[in-house]
């Protein structure tokens, strides 16, 4: 279709091309000016979606024996050519040009084009075809966890570089410490990016069974243990100041005949090969460890030199994941060519000024880092050095790590044409090195050229298809950047969103968005492996939905807990299909695996008394999803006056988890201003949030970027920065089902997926958790049914049913009257919900800014029982916290029990069989008084 619309605009516009001058031949460009604008506009239409605001022209014609080879600006090699655009793109200028000019070759920029074309973008599971295929095997592991010996065709045995952009920088030129980038729209790039990296992109390739490697540090636990010197024990003991989950990270000695060492942490096997990344701290994962003595094991004695469990705060002052990669390298002793290149490199060029000294140190040493990484590998043979000091870095001789892919993330700094467009998705690759187009494997540089096309085609593609099919890419630049160029190895600088546009913030911001967004580079990254190395390819699972969690029989103090799910099809990879599921099941704090199974379902049994919980993770040849939502089951155990086990059924609560919003702050977007409100509500970032530095306060779309300190449109405050801010880890059943399970009753548990679509609940009380559920309109793959408004209408006649219900939230009566988002919701459906409040759950009407200081109390003479409590206000890495809850005014019949402190409003209501609060329960700061709210409020069904 898009070869058809391109013949039919060459054909309109063939009569100006055609009028050209025809019997002179010329090597003056200016004549062939008119066929570049057409062949300019063609292209643009061959290629839909792209954004290339310079235009391309021929700059210089050059006669070589009877032919003229044509030379091209620079902007006409940006265009992403695939497979047959090149030669597309010959016959089209031939064609053009007319028949008494003799074509001979054709250059975009300094690049002949029949070099630039690649591969195209496919979803099958086979490489396409690569005329720069490597026909060998998969290279060891540095890290094997035992767990995921079933990937055998995704990353397993890939090795991938990574790194979030910029970092917190020493300004030596006025001594002081500062941000890289301005902060605009809450965020700060150098923080954005680093929190896509570590949460989101490196999870996935490591799901995927990729070893990832960073410059920067990756953990974000600021409590931190170091045990120094040889460690000649096979038990490796320390004391965990607080409890928690702390990264651990060991370093070993070089070895050439050992081979594997074992190391179990926290009840993890892993098999760590010390003939590659030694003398450098290498990332085990993240464990929880109780407060006080802990060990770590390991099979070989003498080797491991320094283990480091935590992160702490760096020479800064802020935590460690906040620096740039010069001090965290500088920190576990790279050499000074590494940390401090502008010694070696720079020279004293104008750039080199006191200033940009160690701004320029922390850019470059990423990919120096990168080189020395992979010297002494495949991907980088040992070679005899320069006596310069550009191969000072190597002298060492590097780590012997084979390097497959390095990804440098950014978020770009360019202005949008207007207001309500997207800047897009730029990518960066380099050519050429030292004149070389060469890398130190004699593979050939174009390779660079073939990574970014697929990981770029990826992303606008998945975007497009999942967001807005506004959503632009910008072209492929061959830049000599120092991240792109000095590798060693294939490498995109990406350059993902533009910090200074609203609209690419708005999917930036978007926790949802930043999901896509990586697994689309995750997806680019796994083809052009596939395509590199020849091998097929399967891209993993997503999670799972409709999960379920009941009570079987009782059998000799013992209760069977029957777990069941479906699976979540990829509409966007056809290979993306689960073979089987790991059930993971969590006693005390941590999770462990307990089956694997190639059904929907597990039934297994646990000791009456005890309250479990689980998760899922669907897996095929390819890897693992993300683990899916938190469930929790239990019978507490009780005997009647024969000593024989109770039958409980008829007093089950059911717990309902319907809180699955993750999403950006409220924003909106109005002609004269835009931005987001972050005291009308902050969002709900995935899991936690390492990128928010502080509001907004700009909000004038007319206000320009100035310089850092006066960024203009989307200025934010800086306060926040370094903190850890806690989202949706959906974890919140199993405090619900505890306070029910203590206070005496079996407890299940359900999506709301699976509760609305199932067949008729008889729970004795059903607790619905709606947390800070509110429409957000942001999921346009509604048919996935991974996102809910609080109370659709599959969920009323559910609740409708119910003998007896609880329902907790922050919006339950805002998500019927407003909107917090820039979105239009049927007049119709708003009015039936309001309806639904006042007849069903007793609430006439409510107020948005039911309290201030978020605090609770009993009403003085009625009421629940409770003593007064707090709510989760502030933000923290300990729990998502509150900018609003509703307060309701009571309905005919609707009885108060609860107000808050400061407004006297009602913060709780009972109507008939239902008791509607207008907060979170899983935002009561105390256990304590979470576990009486429970409690007294399931007496009220007695």
């Amino acid at each position: 279709m898009k070869r058809f619309i391109a013949f039919i605009v060459l054909m309109i516009l063939g009569t100006a091309v055609f009028a050209a001058p025809k019997n002179t031949v010329s090597t003056n460009p200016k004549y062939y000016r008119p066929q570049s604008k057409i062949l300019d506009s063609l292209v643009r239409v061959r290629i839909p979606g792209i954004q290339i605001n310079d235009p391309v022209k021929v700059v210089k014609v050059v006669k070589e024996k009877n032919k003229y080879d044509f030379y091209f600006n620079q902007n006409a090699g940006t265009f992403p050519f695939v497979e047959g655009d090149a030669a597309w793109f010959i016959k089209t200028w031939k064609r053009l040009v007319g028949s008494k000019v003799p074509v001979g070759n054709i250059y975009l920029g300094s690049d002949n084009i029949t070099t630039l074309d690649t591969s195209p973008l496919g979803n099958n599971g086979s490489p396409s075809g690569n005329r720069n295929r490597l026909a060998v095997g998969r290279s060891p592991m540095l890290i094997l966890d035992h767990d995921k010996k079933f990937i055998t065709k995704g990353l397993n045995g890939r090795h991938i570089a990574l790194w979030g952009s910029h970092g917190y920088y020493h300004n030596n030129l006025n001594d002081t410490w500062g941000w890289q980038r301005p902060p605009l729209f809450g965020i700060v790039e150098d923080l954005l990016s680093q929190s896509i990296a570590i949460d989101y992109l490196a999870p996935m390739l490591e799901n995927a069974g990729a070893n990832i490697y960073m410059p920067r540090e990756r953990g974000v636990q600021n409590n931190e243990v170091i045990i120094e010197g040889t460690l000649g024990l096979r038990e490796i003991e320390f004391s965990i100041p607080e409890e928690g989950i702390y990264p651990v990270f060991i370093t070993y000695s070089k070895q050439t005949k050992i081979t594997a060492v074992e190391v179990e942490v926290a009840d993890k096997k892993l098999t760590v090969n010390p003939t590659m990344a030694y003398d450098m701290p290498v990332w085990l994962g993240e464990f929880y460890f109780p407060e006080g003595d802990n060990t770590i094991k390991v099979s070989q004695e003498g080797i491991i030199r320094r283990v480091k469990v935590g992160n702490g705060y760096g020479r800064s002052g802020m935590p460690r994941f906040c620096e740039g990669s010069k001090y965290y390298l500088e920190d576990n002793g790279a050499d000074a060519s590494l940390v401090s290149p502008t010694r070696f490199y720079v020279g004293n060029s104008p750039s080199d000024t006191l200033a940009k000294k160690e701004y320029t140190d922390d850019y470059m040493s990423r990919g120096l880092w990168t080189q020395n990484l992979s010297y002494g590998s495949r991907i980088n043979p040992k070679r005899v050095l320069e006596r310069s000091d550009r191969d000072r870095h190597l002298r060492d001789g590097g780590k012997n790590v084979p390097v497959d892919v390095a990804l440098a993330l950014h978020t770009d700094g360019m202005v949008p044409l207007a207001d309500s467009t997207y800047v897009g998705t730029l990518v960066i690759y380099t050519l050429k090195h030292y004149n070389k187009d060469k890398f130190p494997n004699k593979e050939d540089r174009i390779l660079n050229r073939e990574l970014c096309n697929l990981v770029q085609s990826q992303i606008v593609e998945d975007l497009r298809e999942t967001f807005d099919d506004a959503f632009v890419r910008r072209g492929l630049w061959n830049r000599s950047y120092s991240e792109s160029r000095t590798t060693g190895t294939s490498t995109v600088l990406l350059e993902g969103f533009s910090h200074l546009s609203f609209p690419d913030m708005v999917l930036g911001n978007n926790p949802y968005g930043r999901l896509v967004y990586c697994r689309a580079i995750y997806k680019g990254v796994l083809k052009y492996i596939s395509n590199h190395y020849g091998c097929p390819y399967i891209v993993t699972p997503m999670g799972v939905k409709d999960f379920k969690a009941e009570l079987g029989e009782v059998k000799d103090e013992n209760v069977e807990v029957k777990l069941s799910w479906n699976a979540v099809q990829d509409r966007l990879e056809p290979t993306a299909r689960p073979k089987g599921y790991i059930v993971y099941e969590r006693k005390g704090k941590a999770f462990r695996e307990i089956a694997r199974v190639k059904n929907n379902s597990y039934t297994h049994s646990i000791p009456l008394g005890e309250i479990r919980s689980y998760c899922i993770a669907a897996y095929n040849e390819g890897g693992k999803s993300f683990d899916s939502e938190i469930l929790a089951a239990g019978m507490p155990l009780r005997h009647d006056a024969s000593g024989e086990v109770c039958d409980l059924g008829d007093s089950v609560v059911l717990v309902v988890n319907n809180f699955t919003r993750i999403a950006p702050a409220s924003y909106f977007a109005e002609e004269e201003t835009a931005g987001f409100n972050y005291d009308e509500d902050a969002g709900v970032p995935y899991k936690r949030d390492l990128a928010f530095v502080g509001k907004q306060y700009n909000f004038d779309r007319k206000s320009k970027y100035t310089n850092d300190e006066f960024p203009g449109h989307g200025a934010s405050f800086y306060g926040k920065a370094g903190n850890v801010v806690a989202g949706n880890d959906f974890d919140y059943v199993f405090r619900h089902a505890k306070a029910a399970f203590e206070a005496g009753y079996p407890v299940e548990s359900i999506s709301a997926s699976a509760y609305m679509e199932g067949e008729k609940n008889e729970p004795w009380v059903t607790d619905i958790i709606c947390g800070k559920q509110i429409k957000t309109g942001m999921n346009l793959n509604d048919k996935d049914r991974y996102f809910f408004e609080t109370l659709p209408e599959g969920l009323r006649n559910k609740i409708d049913e119910s003998k007896n219900v609880i329902i907790s939230g922050s919006y339950i009566a805002s998500d019927a009257y407003r909107e917090i988002y820039p979105i239009q919701i049927d007049s119709v459906a708003k009015v039936a919900s309001i309806n639904y409040l006042n007849n069903a759950l007793g609430i006439k009407n409510y107020t948005p800014t039911g309290s201030d200081s978020m605090k609770v109390t009993p009403l003085q003479n009625n009421g629940l029982r409770v003593a007064p409590f707090s709510l989760y206000k502030e933000q923290c890495p300990e729990h998502y916290s509150l900018e609003k809850t509703d307060a309701f005014i009571p309905a005919k019949g609707a009885v108060k029990l609860l107000i808050y402190e400061d407004s006297m409003l009602p913060a709780a209501v009972l109507y008939k069989n239902k008791v509607t609060f207008a907060f979170p329960l899983e935002c009561i700061t105390s256990d304590e008084a979470f576990g009486s709210v429970v409690k007294e409020t399931l007496k009220i069904f007695k």
